[in-house]
């Protein structure tokens, strides 16, 4: 006669495999969530720096006159001024030669954390730190310069470093730009 069923021993192996996989599910999923959040958090802490960092380099890279305050915090631009004609094969206005400042005063300047544009005081990120905040930094809480004059070649040229910190999830979690623009039009 033959049996229908299953034994003690195959009902055991069988629930201890399925708990085994049950188990190795959640801590995948649990795991995977952690990396998520913080993988969100990191863009979080980036993301406007970065923007704002373009944006600087894109601005800088046509100004006419450039100086930087002594303590590093500001940068003071004009830009050049535009003709009234327009370049029939680009569209764009056409730059007034010899070069001329436009005459307004504009700045980027990092004071109490936040990145501000003026005029218009445009607050371009926030976060951003006046010391190096990175405990493994060799670096770690000295001061530092957002904005350096220094050359390439014979050309003008900035260096723009912001460092943003945010704490996400009881972490603290840094960000680090570093980038130089060479100046186009500088006298």
């Amino acid at each position: 006669m033959k049996r229908r069923g299953y034994s003690l021993m195959e009902l055991l192996s069988t629930m201890v495999a399925v708990v085994m996989v049950f188990g190795t599910t959640v801590a995948v999923q649990i795991n995977s969530g952690k990396t998520l959040r913080r993988i969100e958090s990191d863009l979080n802490v980036s993301q406007p720096p970065a923007q704002a960092m373009r944006r600087i380099c894109d601005t800088l890279r046509t100004a006419v006159i450039v100086t930087i305050a002594t303590n590093g915090k500001t940068i003071y631009f004009q830009l050049p001024s535009y003709s009234g004609t327009t370049d029939p094969v680009t569209g764009e206005k056409e730059l007034n030669y010899p070069l001329t400042s436009d005459g307004v005063a504009r700045s980027f300047s990092v004071s109490n954390g936040r990145l501000v544009m003026t005029p218009g005081s445009t607050i371009l990120a926030e976060s951003i730190a006046n010391t190096d905040p990175k405990p493994e930094s060799t670096q770690y809480n000295q001061s530092y310069a957002n904005f350096q004059s220094t050359t390439i070649g014979s050309r003008k040229a900035i260096t723009v470093t912001l460092i943003a910190k945010e704490t996400v999830l009881g972490k603290e979690r840094y960000s680090r730009m570093k980038s130089t623009v060479l100046i186009q039009n500088s006298r």
